[in-house]
Parts: C-alpha cells; sequence; structure tokens
C-alpha cells in the first residue's frame, strides 16, 4: 500500500476545490427545485434566473421552447436593461440560433457575435443591445428537442464548453419542465372549432414579432 502526503499548500487547495464543487452542487440542487415548483415555468423564471446567476456570467438570459408547425418562442427572458426580444417574442426558425442549435444537436459557442460568420435574425438586436457572447443549451427530452437554453454577456469570450458543463442537471430538468408545461397547455387549451367551410383564406402570419401582434 502507497499512502502520498500532502503538503499543507496541496491540502487546502484541495479543500478548496471540494468547497467548491459542494457549493456548486447545492446551487444546481436549488435551481432544480425550483424549476420543479410550478408546473408554469413563466412563474418561477425570475427565481430560476436569480439562482442561474450565481452559476454563470450573462446580461441576458432566456429560454425558447419548439412547437410543431411554428417559429421558436422565446417563453422567458431576463435582461439586464431593456430588450427587444422580450418574452412572447417569435423567431424565425430557419435564419435563427436556436433552430441552429435544433438541426446540429449540440450547444453553440458564439466569442464574438459581431465576427460569427452565421448571422442569424435576432443578432442585429442583440448587437445593437450591446450583446457580445453567446451560449446556446439544447434541451433534449429523451431524442427530442424541446428548447433552447440562452445566455448572452456584453463580454467577449464570456463562455465555453466548460459552461455547459457548470449547469450540470440544469439543462435537463428544464426540459422536463417545458414538456409538461407544453402537455398542461395543450390540455387546458380550448377545443379548435373548424372554420373551413366559412373560409378558405387567412392573412399570412408575420414571420418576426411578438405574439400580441407587435413588431420588435
Amino acid at each position: 500500500m502507497v499512502v502520498t502526503v500532502l503538503g499543507t499548500g496541496e491540502r487546502k487547495s484541495l479543500e478548496n476545490r471540494l468547497q467548491q464543487l459542494i457549493t456548486r452542487l447545492r446551487m444546481i440542487e436549488r435551481v432544480n427545485r425550483v424549476i420543479s415548483s410550478d408546473w408554469d415555468i413563466g412563474k418561477v423564471h425570475a427565481r430560476i434566473a436569480e439562482e442561474l446567476a450565481k452559476l454563470l456570467e450573462f446580461d441576458r438570459t432566456s429560454v425558447a421552447f419548439f412547437e410543431e408547425g411554428k417559429d421558436p418562442i422565446l417563453i422567458l427572458t431576463d435582461s439586464k436593461g431593456h430588450t427587444d426580444l422580450d418574452s412572447g417574442t417569435r423567431i424565425p426558425l430557419a435564419r435563427s440560433a436556436p433552430g441552429w442549435v435544433l438541426s446540429h444537436r449540440m450547444p453553440r459557442v458564439d466569442t464574438d457575435m459581431g465576427t460569427s460568420p452565421d448571422q442569424f435574425a435576432e443578432n442585429e438586436v442583440l448587437v445593437r443591445e450591446g450583446m457580445r457572447s453567446r451560449l446556446m443549451i439544447p434541451l433534449f427530452a429523451g431524442e427530442k428537442i424541446v428548447g433552447t437554453l440562452n445566455f448572452n454577456s456584453r463580454r467577449k469570450g464570456a463562455y465555453s464548453l466548460s459552461s455547459v458543463e457548470r449547469l450540470g442537471s440544469i439543462p435537463d430538468q428544464l426540459a422536463m419542465a417545458i414538456e409538461k408545461y407544453l402537455m398542461v397547455t395543450r390540455l387546458r387549451a380550448p377545443p379548435r372549432r373548424n372554420t373551413a367551410c366559412c373560409s378558405s383564406w387567412a392573412p399570412p402570419r408575420p414571420r418576426w414579432g411578438r405574439t400580441d401582434g407587435s413588431s420588435t
């Protein structure tokens, strides 16, 4: 048997790393408890964002989810300052960063959005509002991606793939919460009336704007 005796400095460093790990795991557990505390995650998003700020740097965070046959919608947004991409905003799937994550099925990190080769539909607004870095994490419910967890920072190079690791099981919990949210809202939605006999034309739905019909 070999016994390794650590010096005082090494032991102190190890103790500090262990304490940081324990603290991070406790933060993750708190976030997960908040997520599961209400089926309507919109009601607890402010608390989720408050806890996430202890784990990751951001000036803006949002959750987008995907609905079949529709452009992704930002159901939750928390921003330090005014934003034109607030909760309830729909963005075009084919030209958006959430759409990129959905098609590539992997996280996306932009160290400098101003020089990114992919100029997504929402980039102009985000850069105008001072955002420089972006992190987007796919939310997997089994094999299906139900949404994305998004972060922006006014500092260049704020994120890397290690940022994803810092969040632990939070993306998984959010994915389950979104699935539950969608299921409950579908069950509570009034049955659709069949209006095909009365009208065969409807005005085109704008590709960019809020769900209340106003433009961004």
